[in-house]
C-alpha cells in the first residue's frame, strides 16, 4: 500500500469518487456534507454520471444531533447505518483507501490524518474483503429503526425534481401500489412483474415529436422504453417503461433502501428528459 501524507488524503478520496464508473463505498462514521462544498461538488458529478453512492456512517445515539443525517438525505443520499463504527474506508471499483480522516471539513482543513491507498489488486481484495465481512453484514436494520420510509423518498425525490425543472412547484405521494409525481401530465411508478415501470399520458404532438427525436431519451440507461408510440387515439396515449432491476417484491412499500438510493437519480433522470421532450414538443 502507499502511504498518503495529511495533505494529500481528502485530494485521494475525491479522486477516488471521481475515477468511479459504477459504484463508490463510503464508509465515514462521522459527517459534516452541509459545510464540505468540495464534496457536495463531487457527489454531485458522481451522480450525474450515475453513479451508485453507498454511504455507511454510524449509528447515532439517542441524543445525537441527527443533523448530518438529515443533509445527506436532502443531497439524495440515504446513508447506511453499522452500530459503533469507527473505521473509514473508501472505494471505487479498482481502488480502496484506508484511512484515519472522516468526510468532515475540519478533518480536511486542520487535523493531522493518515492513509494508505490500496496499489495492487490482493490489497484491494483485502479491504473489500473487510468491509464486506465487517462492515456490510453489520447494517443495522433501518426498517426495525423508523431511519427509512417510501414516503420520505417520494418527498426527496420530488424536492430534487422541483429544484432541477424549476417550474411551478408539484406535489408527489405514494399509496400502496403506486408513487405519483405531478409534473406536467404526471408520471406514476409501480412494480409489475418485479420491476419498477412507469408510465405518463403524452399527447400525440409529443408522441410524433418523441418519435422523430428517440435520441433525446438514450442517456437513460437503466429504463427501457416501450417504443411503441401509436396513439390510441387522437388524442394520445400512455408512454411505458421498466427499470432493468429486478426486486424480489411486487409491493411499493417493500422497496430496499439499498434499491431507493439506486431508483433516485434514475426516476429524477427519467423525468426531467420526458419533461424537456414535452416542452421541446409544444414549441416545435
Amino acid at each position: 500500500m502507499k502511504l498518503l501524507e495529511p495533505a494529500f488524503i481528502s485530494a485521494e478520496i475525491l479522486n477516488l469518487i471521481d475515477r468511479a464508473k459504477e459504484k463508490v463505498i463510503l464508509v465515514s462514521p462521522y459527517n459534516k456534507l452541509q459545510y464540505y462544498k468540495k464534496l457536495q461538488a463531487t457527489l454531485n458529478r458522481a451522480m450525474n454520471r450515475g453513479v451508485e453512492i453507498i454511504y455507511i456512517v454510524r449509528e447515532p445515539e439517542k441524543n445525537d444531533d441527527n443533523a448530518s443525517l438529515t443533509a445527506l438525505t436532502e443531497f439524495g443520499i440515504q446513508p447506511l447505518m453499522v452500530s459503533r463504527l469507527h473505521c473509514k474506508l473508501y472505494m471505487n471499483e479498482t481502488t480502496g483507501i484506508v484511512t484515519s480522516m472522516n468526510l468532515l471539513p475540519s478533518s480536511d482543513d486542520f487535523a493531522i490524518e493518515i492513509g494508505y491507498k490500496t496499489e495492487t489488486e490482493q490489497e484491494y481484495k483485502e479491504l473489500h474483503d473487510f468491509f464486506e465481512t465487517y462492515v456490510l453484514r453489520n447494517l443495522v436494520d433501518m426498517s426495525v429503526n423508523n431511519q427509512f420510509s417510501i414516503e420520505t423518498f417520494v418527498e426527496i425525490v420530488n424536492n430534487n425534481i422541483n429544484e432541477v425543472v424549476r417550474k411551478p412547484q408539484r406535489k408527489a405521494f405514494v399509496n400502496d401500489q403506486q408513487l405519483r409525481f405531478n409534473h406536467n401530465g404526471g408520471y406514476t411508478f409501480f412494480l409489475e412483474n418485479n420491476k419498477l415501470t412507469f408510465n405518463t399520458w403524452l399527447k400525440q404532438r409529443t408522441l410524433d415529436y418523441l418519435d422523430s427525436h428517440r435520441a433525446l431519451l438514450s442517456g437513460l440507461p437503466n429504463w427501457e422504453i416501450d417504443w411503441d408510440l401509436k396513439a390510441l387515439s387522437n388524442h394520445g396515449k400512455y408512454l411505458k417503461g421498466v427499470h432493468k432491476e429486478i426486486h424480489s417484491t411486487n409491493t411499493i412499500h417493500e422497496i430496499e433502501i439499498k434499491q431507493a438510493n439506486r431508483y433516485h437519480n434514475d426516476i429524477i433522470e427519467l423525468i426531467v428528459a420526458l419533461d424537456k421532450v414535452i416542452d421541446a414538443a409544444m414549441m416545435a
